[in-house]
């Protein structure tokens, strides 16, 4: 008996030791200042101030699973920086909440409220989707009940599968090339589906996207980034907006990038151009956007940020900071993450 209980008491404390939780993070903090309207101070975009809560449980030699948990705010004030494309007046206590279970065999599946491949695969975008740099479009990004599902890496292959409820993302919409939440419900007649094929290997990656979208509107997107030498990258991305979307019409997006990291610097020249009506409330159309990126690492965690976009064929509607409008747009400030 007295066995039984030690080997039950072994298997315990083996189960407890197989889970993780951590907490990670991120706060950013600097001066923005629009070619035209207000300047002001905080985060260069809400997810650079968040706290991220992480739970994984290896269950056995081949299944794991981890629960994530998201909250972000705004730098300046502390308040609450959440997004939602269920209701434009829910509260909200989470920008993300999502549950995945992963096989080694079989892939991943995940669930909830995330950002999915189509945000993610990426890089690249040297100034990630910085709205102080020039960059791809980045829509489509994250959803409320959603589902994906992830193959394992075959030669350097990876397939994934996102899907998610229309009903309860009927306050998404899209303008300027990003995705956004609006108030306005748009009912959300379809069920969102993309399909998306990564590679990498070595020096070279790639990432294609077809998407069919919550309004009946679908866009396709692909990518490669290539690092020619030692530190210095290039990266292409085209988008292809193939029917109106609300705030949108359809257009196309060319984006080209070189980075160069050397010492403690990351630095970056992107140049991104738009045909067609990009967003027509604010009046954008054939839209151009030259980046620089230069951050200095103070440490493995600490960095000052210098990004600037300078817009061509933008909006002159000056009602928000949101670096759209003509001229020459710049954030900086530090960044630390944990």
């Amino acid at each position: 008996m007295k066995k039984l209980i030690l080997v039950a008491a072994i298997a315990a404390s083996s189960s407890v030791m197989a889970q993780t939780v951590s907490v990670t993070g991120s706060v950013e903090y600097g001066y923005r200042k629009p070619a035209i309207g207000t300047a002001s101070v905080g985060g260069m975009k809400t997810d650079r101030n968040h706290l991220n809560f992480l739970a994984t449980e290896k269950i056995n030699n081949d299944l794991s699973l981890d629960v994530q948990l998201q909250h972000r705010w705004d730098a300046a004030s502390g308040a609450s920086a959440l997004n939602t494309t269920i209701s434009p007046t829910s509260p909200g206590m989470f920008e993300q909440a999502a549950v995945r279970v992963t096989s080694n065999q079989f892939g991943s599946l995940r669930f909830g409220r995330f950002t999915n491949v189509t945000g993610t695969a990426d890089k690249m975008l040297f100034q990630e989707d910085s709205p102080y740099g020039a960059n791809g479009t980045l829509q489509y990004g994250r959803f409320s009940a959603a589902t994906q599902y992830t193959t394992p890496e075959i030669m350097g292959f990876k397939y994934s599968y996102v899907t998610a409820l229309g009903p309860q993302n009927k306050y998404m919409s899209a303008g300027a090339g990003h995705g956004f939440v609006t108030n306005v419900d748009y009912g959300g007649n379809h069920d969102f589906h993309a399909h998306t094929l990564e590679y990498a290997r070595g020096a070279f990656g790639a990432a294609a996207t077809m998407t069919s979208g919550l309004l009946g509107e679908s866009a396709h997107r692909y990518g490669a980034w290539y690092e020619v030498a030692k530190g210095l990258k290039v990266g292409y991305q085209h988008f292809n907006q193939e029917e109106a979307a609300p705030l949108q019409s359809p257009h196309k997006n060319n984006y080209v990038g070189v980075e160069y990291k050397f010492g403690n610097w990351t630095t970056a020249v992107t140049h991104s151009r738009a045909s067609g009506n990009v967003s027509v409330p604010l009046g954008i159309g054939e839209m151009e956007k030259t980046g620089v990126k230069a951050y200095y690492h103070l440490s493995k965690r600490t960095t000052l940020e210098l990004e600037s976009a300078d817009v061509k064929k933008g909006s002159s509607i000056a009602t928000t900071i949101l670096p759209y409008q003509n001229g020459r747009n710049y954030f900086a400030g530090v960044r630390h993450t944990f």
